[in-house]
């Protein structure tokens, strides 16, 4: 586990001992494969005087083909993969080296406070979300501080998993 995963479990296992409640974050994980993160929810449980007992929980991955997984990763658009919360489960290399991406990364983050799903109607989300899909090849994000940028945004539900919508 990187040295930024473990800072931010001992911060929140000292929390959780204090509140008793679970919490959600990503964490970078050293697999086999290399380096993943994985949103992790960690949850206190009772435990004997003088010890900490936990349970992770991990967000399940996307379940496609590793063809096709491995297609999304490699494809030169931005693409995420959002749960019915709104939150990204998945984002492929494009989506994590855009400018877009905040520090800490994609996985977790509200689709609504990224560019440029923050910019799409709530109604293309709850049609999407019914498995009906969206296209436009101009949405208009303007900014204070520069001139406005436009998007070709795609959103197509995942087939088989209602709950679930890809948006590149």
């Amino acid at each position: 586990m990187g040295a930024v995963s473990v800072a931010t479990i001992e911060g929140l296992l000292a929390e959780a001992a204090e509140t008793r409640s679970a919490a959600s974050c990503v964490l970078e994980w050293r697999l086999v494969g290399g380096d993943t993160s994985i949103m992790t929810e960690i949850k206190p449980l009772s435990a004997a005087s003088g010890q900490r007992l936990v349970m992770l929980t991990f967000a399940p991955t996307p379940s496609v083909g590793s063809a096709l997984l491995l297609a999304l990763e490699h494809m030169p658009l931005a693409a995420l993969v959002l749960d019915s919360d709104l939150k990204v489960t998945y984002a492929n290399a494009a989506a994590r080296e855009s400018d877009a991406a905040p520090a800490g990364g994609l996985l977790g983050v509200s689709a609504l406070w990224l560019t440029p799903t923050s910019s799409l109607q709530l109604d293309v989300y709850a049609r999407a979300l019914q498995g009906c899909a969206f296209h436009t090849e101009s949405l208009e994000v303007r900014s204070s501080d520069g001139p406005s940028r436009w998007f070709e945004v795609d959103v197509q539900p995942v087939k088989g998993r209602p709950e679930t919508a890809a948006w590149w």
